[in-house]
């Protein structure tokens, strides 16, 4: 149950599929909060959605998904530069 409760939804919601066991497991209320309070204290799951225009068509914009440890990291990185 550990270690189920620290995946991704997606892949939760494919295993109930597995056996009737694994989706009562997975449906039970207990097992829900242990994994919405897993995902709240996770810092890599925590994530930064980064938009950019495309210059030459303002109604196009490329979209980035970066975790908040890396944007963490790149502004200590820009401090040392300073």
């Amino acid at each position: 149950m550990e270690i189920l409760s620290k995946l991704p939804v997606r892949s939760l919601l494919r295993f109930k599929c597995i056996s009737s066991i694994w989706k009562t497991l997975i449906s039970e209320p207990n097992f829900k909060m242990k994994h919405l309070n897993w995902a709240k204290n996770d810092q890599g799951s925590q994530k930064l959605l980064i938009t950019q225009p495309c210059p030459n068509d303002n109604n196009i914009a490329s979209m980035y998904c970066c975790p908040l440890s890396l944007v963490q990291l790149i502004e200590d990185i820009q401090k040392l530069k300073t």
